[in-house]
Formats: C-alpha cells, structure tokens, sequence
C-alpha cells in the first residue's frame, strides 16, 4: 500500500468495481431470496447471508480506492473528503433523471460507466492498456444499463401474486420512489370484463378496478348500478351530493364509489405522479378523472389536507399506506404519518360539523385506530366517543389465518350515529 503507484493501483482497483457492480447486480438477481418468506423457510437464512456476500463486493472495491487516496494523501484529506461527499450528493441528484429513463437496475449498473471513467482519470497516461478497458468499460456500462430490464430482469419473488412471470404488464414506468406497472386481466367478479390494475413495486401494493370504464362512466355507472359494489359509499349515509376527499386515490375506485352516491365535489388526491397521470391519460379509465366534480392532485394526503382550506362532508382514506418496508426488514422505510393523532387531528379540523372519516385497513390494525380517535376525542372534548365510532369487516376478505380479514372498515363520525345511521351501515 506504501509502495504501489497510486494511480495504477487506483485505476485497477475501479476496474474491479465497475466489473463487480455488473457481476453483483447479475448474481443477486440469481439468488433466490424471499425475505418475506424467512419465517417459513430456513435456506432463506442462507439466501439472506449469500446477498449481503454478493452486493458487498463492489463496496469492498469502492472503500479501498477510498482508503487508498485517504492514506496516501493525509495531507489532503479534507479536500478530498470534501470531493468524497460531493460525489456522493452528485449521485444522490443523478437518481432523479436515471430512475424515471433507466429504472432501477440501470441506475445500478450505470455507477459501473462512472467508475470507467475514473479510470481514466487515475490511469498514467502511457498506460494505453488501461485506458484501453477504461473506454471499453464505459461504452459497455451505458449499453448495460440501457438494456437493464430485458438483458438483467429483476427477479419478482413468487409471493407477489402480480408477478411478471404469470402476466405481462402493457404499461412499466419508474420513478425515483417506484415502480408502476399496468397489467390488464379478466375480472374476477365479472366473467366479460377486463379489469386494469395498477401494481406498484411489481406487486408489494396494488389499486385496480373490477372492470374498466369504456366507452364512458355515465354508462358503467347505469351497468353496475346495485349499492353492494361501491363499498366506500357507507361514508356517505344520508348525505346529498356530499363533498368527498379521497386520499391515496389509486385507480380511483373510491371516486367511482362517491360518483355513484351523487357527490357534488369530489378532491382525489395520489402521492404518485406515474399513476394521477395514468388514470387521467388510459383509455381503459375513460372519463372517470374527467367528470366536472372531479378533481385530481398530485400530492402527499396529509400535506395536502393541512394546508387546505376546505370542509368535506366525508374524507376516505381505502388502504393507502404498505407494509412491505417494515416485512422486507427495510426498516428505515417504515415510518408513516398518517395515521397518528396529529394526522387525525387534522382529518378532524377538515371535516364538517356532521363529517364522517373511513379508513380501511387489516383487521388486526383496527383497534389502533380506535386508540386514536379516543386521544383525539379527548383532546376535542367529545363526550362519550363511543356513539362517534364504527367498525365492521368483510369476512370473505381472506387474510392471513388468525389475523382477521385484510379488508375492515373504521368510521368516525363528528356527530354521534343516529340508530337510523347505524341501521344503514349494517345492511
């Protein structure tokens, strides 16, 4: 380490690294581990241990190089950690153009192509051999990454029930958070219709239609008309044209929903920009973001909530929020602000004087939910918060065994149920 030439030990090493990403990202794609199946399966363990080998590789290369330039040129080292950080922030910046062109395994593989061109920078310029494999491994790195997704296909791990292997998806587009795709298959609960679903993250969360909205809404909405369809309209009760916030909108079957209950003003709201441009633009959802009451935003739900200034007679929150972060061990993924007391504070404050709240989630999520309203009642000063409270679950909604139904519905209304209201709920 005292002795070697710097820049041809330097060089050398980034030709490891850029041929070490490729291989890496190529082997783990082979290696079949299924985090969400650690529990069920021990040779997972060993799975688990063979990725965190393989994607160790190029950092193994990369911290050498560091180390290199660190020990040799103590006497810079600030300036050249400050470089280091540049680096990294310039990295951090360049993900918000390669993940939207490239997708995520090119954004990977194209690190290779820069490493390449370190290359060049550390190589002595006789040397004509490295500088050789340098542009050699440049031009190959961009090829790479250009074709990533056909040449290097993510591997979908098989519990994804929209995996790519059992249908193709029409539609995939990334973005620097995820990845959306558009798979087209036969309803479920209508034999002669096509369903369009929406799968983010090939399957980790999913927001579909039971059948597509051709040739327009007003005539699926005279197609489909019994009550039993449109599970959100429960918020609604006895509510004419109620003015409707749906956060986390999807595919928009809860707009669909407050269509069919009559709603006056309906505010959809996505955190994704892929999908709010998808629903507006497809062809299989027609007019449905087109209606004159409907209006579509791009936005965080409660960051939107907060700085508006309206009143909604109902605020419906279906499912909007994945547990895949926390299941995968991606921990620092896990943190979600929508369900706090804060957040209902203000789903509270946006309500009007006779407001109702519907959240969905697993049945096992509900009593938190409770837990919630009743500090927010509290601080509200709501006496007996029990008559502002509802719940009821879907038992055909399979879930996991002894956890209950994936599908329950949690109510809050401002004003006390009426045993009119509660009736209506029931049936």
């Amino acid at each position: 380490r005292e002795r070697a030439d710097v820049g041809t030990s330097a060089a050398w090493l980034s030709v490891l690294f850029s041929l070490s990403v490729v291989a890496a990202y190529w082997l783990e794609q082979r290696i079949p581990f299924d985090p969400f199946s650690m529990y069920t399966q021990k040779m997972q363990l060993l799975f688990m241990l063979a990725t965190y080998i393989v994607v160790a590789v190029p950092f193994f290369f990369a911290g050498l190089i560091l180390a290199l330039l660190f020990t040799r040129f103590s006497w810079a080292v600030n300036r050249l950690y400050g470089f280091d950080l540049a680096g990294a922030a310039v990295g951090c910046i360049a993900i918000v153009f390669t993940m939207p062109l490239l997708g995520g395994g090119g954004s990977v593989l194209l690190a290779a192509a820069f490493s390449g061109l370190a290359v060049i920078v550390f190589a002595d310029r006789k040397s004509r051999l490295l500088r050789a494999i340098a542009l050699l491994d440049v031009m190959m790195s961009i090829l790479v990454s250009c074709h990533a997704a056909s040449w290097i296909p993510m591997r979908i791990t098989p519990n994804k029930h929209l995996s790519s292997a059992v249908i193709k998806p029409v539609y995939t587009r990334w973005n620097t958070f995820s990845r959306v795709d558009l798979f087209l298959r036969k309803s479920r609960d209508f034999k002669s219709e096509i369903e369009p679903v929406i799968a983010i993250d090939q399957g980790t969360a999913a927001t579909g239609l039971p059948y597509d909205m051709r040739p327009d809404v007003k005539s699926v909405l005279r197609r489909f008309s019994s009550d039993s369809l449109y599970n959100s309209c429960v918020a609604y009760l006895d509510r004419t044209a109620p003015d409707v916030l749906v956060v986390g909108s999807g595919a928009g079957q809860q707009v669909l929903d407050a269509l069919h209950a009559g709603a006056g003003k309906i505010t959809a709201v996505d955190i994704n920009p892929i999908i709010t441009s998808l629903v507006g633009e497809n062809p299989y959802w027609a007019d449905l973001f087109h209606q004159p009451q409907v209006r579509l935003f791009t936005d965080e739900g409660r960051n939107f909530i907060r700085s508006s200034r309206e009143r909604y007679d109902a605020i419906v929150s279906c499912h909007t929020i994945s547990n895949a972060a926390i299941a995968s061990g991606a921990l620092s993924l896990t943190e979600n602000y929508m369900f706090t007391r804060e957040a209902f504070e203000d789903y509270y404050q946006h309500l009007t004087d006779s407001g109702i709240l519907l959240i969905t989630r697993p049945e096992f999520q509900i009593p938190r939910l409770f837990t919630t309203a009743r500090e927010l009642m509290a601080r509200n000063r709501v006496p007996d918060p029990a008559l502002h409270l509802f719940a009821f679950t879907y038992p055909d909604q399979a879930f996991v065994k002894g956890r209950g139904s994936f599908h329950a519905v949690f109510m809050l209304s401002k004003t006390a149920f009426s045993p009119g209201q509660v009736e209506r709920i029931r049936h």
